[in-house]
């Protein structure tokens, strides 16, 4: 510091002694921190560079370099309008004849009818960034440029060397920077920190904050790149390549009370949760089962070590298995809707009654009566879980499909080895998306449920994506790559504990965090004598009927006291979108912070309500022609409250419900897209 003036040496004093009061853990960094491969420059003419690993980043003068790429980034970002990652919703983009699809689709209905729209996928950007991810910080000098010249809501910066953090220090006035972004503005500043670490770790990091800030993101959140630094340009990709997963996963109100109905349900009828994660292990190695088109060319294989392994289908692969004379061990369900029952009532009986059930608790009553023996387990996601599971027995990541939640049931019990069979998520010829013996290709069972899948499904393969496989080019889907994805994330969470030994004995896209098995390989296993099936069903749980009352007693009044609050500051939102940004964006992080503190996974019951409110009045506002902004935003506001309104009478009637039999319950026979009033 001795090189460097002393007005620089006396801004870093200034940072250090701010960041000790604002942020500890960053003041521990900048104390901790000094630079070992970057070094300040500062010539004969007063010109600033910064030499980073051996290369000089702002070519001689920094401050004309951050100035010109602060210039550059707003003429492409706050021009008039730009595209955007999602469509604002047009009428019947939410069709389910339930509650909250109704409301919202009316809502959605009557902004279309009473304002208009030039298109629905670009927004007007009204010369404001409403959520920003600046990317490197350098020495600060761009951050500083863009914030004085730029209105910013929402500031996230990713950092992953500390010494640039440092170094900034020398040049940018945080305190000032931190005024301009005060929550006493309604605006914010947040930090991401990683120092050197691997880049799935770094976008783990910058993931994890993305996906608490509904509707900014996806819908209107923009990247800043400094001095185009290749591994951020890596990381905000995939950022963007992973949005689609995540619109995939949101929840909505009438899913959560379908679901709740199905849980207070299997209460009533003594279902037994799976064995604590401490007093159960298996002793074989395991095979998760998918339905994938490789399923038929690699059976053999399953077939040769099937004795010394436990077998676990996953939804779709159970008939598969069955034409091949393969009877599983377990049959794992993870969907709530009726429909799996019309599907599993049509394979034979006889078979799945030698078969043990290993279901979502929330799964329907229905499918529990088919199988030899029935156990729940509860999800991690499970909106009433902290209610009935400690955290360290609930499962991880276990959707989107039946697939992740078998992978996740191997994994949770510590199986030495797993064996993935049938888990394409993609294929290489349309006509061919799944086994040949699965229930998409069955033509010896007719009913309009199955028509109506297989109809729904080959539609669906017309919506493709090519991505990397073992053979090539693989055609893949949304959901199929989202399902591949957060099979990724699971074995990585795992892997950071302990290296997982899991054998991909599939052919289609690459999972990352597997070792492929050819399908000329000899896989050798090794037996053992422990009856892992006798054991698990020792060692399972019983649920008391007290759980009926308990979450009765808690989710009601939670609920209420939330829509009062919304309610509140909802009556209070000025028609304009600098308010709803910051009105939206304060319910988010509430949800995801207070309420989440508070209350737990009761947050799963309504967080993806709220976002899908959200995002459809935040993206219809900013789609909107200036003259019917304001409308647009008074229209969804008065909706939203009187969604608030109407939700906690509505959640009272599903808990209120006579359960004596499920064969007396009508809603139990519907799906979720039939009308319920």
């Amino acid at each position: 510091m001795s090189q460097i003036p002393k007005i620089l040496q006396d801004m870093y004093l200034k940072n250090l002694k701010f960041f000790e009061k604002q942020n500890s853990q960053i003041h521990q960094v900048l104390s901790s921190t000094a630079p070992d491969h970057s070094n300040i420059i500062i010539n004969e003419n007063g010109l600033i560079d910064l030499n980073y690993k051996g290369k000089n980043i702002y070519n001689g003068d920094a401050i004309k370099y951050s100035e010109e790429e602060v210039a550059e980034f707003n003429s492409i970002h706050l021009g008039d309008k730009r595209m955007t990652p999602i469509s604002a919703p047009r009428p019947n983009s939410y069709t389910a004849e339930r509650f909250f699809h109704r409301h919202l689709n009316s809502t959605i209905s009557k902004i279309h009818d009473k304002t208009s729209f030039k298109t629905l996928n670009c927004m007007y950007t009204e010369n404001r960034h409403d959520f920003l991810i600046i990317a490197g910080i350098g020495l600060g000098l761009h951050i500083t440029e863009l914030l004085e010249k730029t209105e910013v809501q929402n500031l996230v910066i990713l950092e992953t060397d500390f010494e640039l953090l440092t170094l900034s220090c020398f040049f940018t006035d945080w305190e000032n920077l931190y005024d301009i972004q005060s929550p006493k503005k309604s605006k914010s500043i947040t930090f991401l920190l990683l120092n050197e670490q691997e880049i799935v770790n770094e976008q783990g990091m910058l993931w994890n904050q993305l996906i608490k800030r509904a509707p900014h993101f996806p819908y209107n959140t923009i990247f800043y790149n400094h001095g185009r630094h290749n591994k951020y340009g890596k990381i905000i990709r995939k950022m963007q390549q992973d949005t689609p997963m995540y619109l995939n996963l949101w929840g909505f109100y009438d899913d959560e009370t379908n679901q709740l109905n199905h849980i207070l349900h299997n209460i009533n009828n003594k279902i037994r949760l799976i064995p604590t994660r401490n007093s159960f292990m298996w002793s074989k190695q395991v095979i998760v089962c998918g339905s994938g088109p490789s399923l038929d060319t690699r059976i053999n294989q399953l077939k040769e070590i099937r004795d010394d392994c436990i077998l676990i289908s996953a939804g779709t692969s159970l008939l598969a298995l069955l034409k091949y004379d393969l009877t599983p061990d377990f049959h794992v369900e993870l969907e709530s809707d009726y429909n799996v029952y019309t599907l599993l009532e049509n394979l034979p009986i006889e078979k799945l009654k030698k078969i043990n059930l290993i279901c979502a608790l929330q799964c329907s009553p229905y499918i529990t009566t088919l199988f030899k023996d029935s156990y729940a387990f509860i999800k991690d996601s499970m909106a009433i879980g902290d209610i009935i599971e400690d955290r360290e027995n609930k499962l991880l990541d276990c959707t989107p499909t039946c697939v992740n939640a078998a992978l996740s049931i191997a994994l949770h019990y510590s199986a030495e080895k797993i064996y993935l069979f049938g888990t394409d998520f993609g294929f290489y010829d349309k006509k061919n998306h799944h086994s040949k013996n699965s229930i998409y290709n069955a033509t010896e069972i007719k009913t309009t449920e199955i028509d109506s899948l297989k109809k729904e499904t080959n539609d669906f393969m017309e919506e493709t994506i090519a991505k990397e496989g073992y053979s090539g080019t693989c055609l893949t889907t949304g959901v199929y790559f989202t399902t591949k994805r957060r099979i990724e994330m699971l074995i990585g969470t795992y892997n950071t504990v302990k290296h997982q030994n899991i054998f991909n004995v599939s052919d289609g896209l690459i999972i990352n965090y597997t070792t492929h098995i050819k399908s000329d390989e000899k896989i050798l296993t090794i037996n053992s004598e422990v009856d892992d099936v006798f054991e698990f069903k020792q060692q399972s749980r019983s649920l008391n009927k007290n759980s009926i009352d308990k979450i009765t007693n808690t989710i009601h009044p939670v609920m209420k006291e939330l829509c009062d609050l919304l309610k509140s500051n909802l009556f209070n939102l000025q028609t304009n979108t600098k308010d709803l940004s910051a009105l939206t964006w304060a319910i988010s992080n509430y949800i995801d912070t207070t309420f989440k503190d508070k209350h737990g996974s009761l947050v799963y019951f309504i967080r993806g309500t709220l976002w899908h409110y959200m995002v459809s009045g935040y993206s219809l506002a900013y789609a909107s022609e200036e003259s019917d902004r304001s409308l647009t935003i008074e229209i969804w506001r008065d909706r939203f409250i009187d969604f608030l309104n109407k939700l906690p009478e509505n959640l009272l009637s599903t808990l209120k419900k006579d359960r004596k039999s499920i064969f007396e319950d009508p809603q139990l026979t519907t799906t979720i897209k039939d009308r319920i009033d």
